[in-house]
């Protein structure tokens, strides 16, 4: 809401009354206790509007309900247009639920001009109230006043009316902000939903991981068969080995240990004959004597 607005409530009603202060804060969404002590104070200070609220709508207390609220705004309304003679577009509902806080001001700067009139309060009390100035309170009302009850009952329907198109309006505005939604909701699916060629981007990226995983079972698997073949011929190894040990154990003839052993014959293996050490042969210059007397003794026998 406008600044300015705000000010020049601050400026007309605020030179009239000082309680309740007119803080900003309050005339930015106006409150029904807050304007409930701004009437009562106005009949307090100036006199104007005496008499046209009850003693029980007097008490803030006694008027809580939505109706009560209405009806009490609705007269406070009534009386300040009879005063200034100009149509006002504040509304009592509206004021209520703290939708449209520039009327509810306007309604207020109109409230100390009609103050400022110093008109006969009585008098337009008394019109507002729907009687003939001069009549005592109770009296049937005249016909001038039942044309004046038929053109507020005239502005209430037309007031109804008013609400029923605000509230097609409003209706209207949430399908519009609903298709709206809808809209950007499809653009941001539309968004993330991959092109043609981040689709093939992608199912390339994955054939390719695909295939990489293809690789590596398949060398594990390689690798897996390896080891089994090596671990298959460590076994075949092993058992072949072992069937040579046996078959050389079945080969080897038992030993008998009473059986004398001959010529070296140790667990039926033949030891080689020790050979005789070789003769050293003597010089022919030994031989000559020897032989000279073996001479000697045959021929002596």
């Amino acid at each position: 809401m406008d600044d300015q607005v705000i000010k020049k409530t601050q400026d007309t009603l605020g030179k009239i009354i000082k309680k309740p202060p007119l803080t900003e804060k309050l005339l930015r969404k106006p409150p029904f206790r807050f304007l409930h002590d701004i009437m009562t104070s106005v009949i307090k200070t100036t006199g104007f509007m005496k008499g046209l609220f009850t003693d029980k709508e007097m008490n803030s207390e006694n008027v809580k309900d939505k109706d009560n609220k209405i009806s009490f705004l609705q007269k406070a309304i009534d009386l300040v247009v009879l005063v200034t003679g100009s149509q006002l577009p504040v509304r009592p509902s509206k004021i209520i639920a703290g939708h449209e806080p520039e009327n509810t001001n306007e309604f207020l700067q109109a409230l100390a001009t009609a103050i400022n009139k110093k008109v006969d309060n009585e008098e337009f009390v008394k019109k507002a109230k729907g009687q003939t100035p001069g009549e005592p309170e109770g009296t049937k009302p005249s016909s001038a006043t039942k044309s004046s009850k038929d053109r507020q009952r005239d502005r209430s329907k037309d007031k109804e009316r008013e609400s029923s198109s605000d509230k097609r309006r409003r209706g209207q505005k949430e399908r519009e902000r609903e298709r709206d939604k809808d809209k950007d909701s499809e653009d941001k699916r539309s968004s993330r939903r991959p092109t043609s060629k981040e689709s093939d981007r992608k199912d390339r990226k994955d054939s390719g991981k695909k295939d990489e995983r293809d690789r590596r079972g398949s060398g594990r698997k390689e690798r897996d068969e390896a080891t089994k073949e090596n671990e298959k011929d460590r076994r075949d190894k092993r058992k072949h080995d072992k069937e040579k040990d046996d078959r050389r154990k079945d080969d080897t003839p038992p030993s008998d240990e009473n059986e004398p052993v001959l010529n070296g014959d140790i667990n039926g293996e033949h030891e080689p004959e020790e050979e005789a050490p070789p003769r050293i042969s003597r010089p022919s210059s030994a031989k000559g004597p020897r032989r000279r007397h073996r001479d000697e003794e045959e021929e002596i026998e």
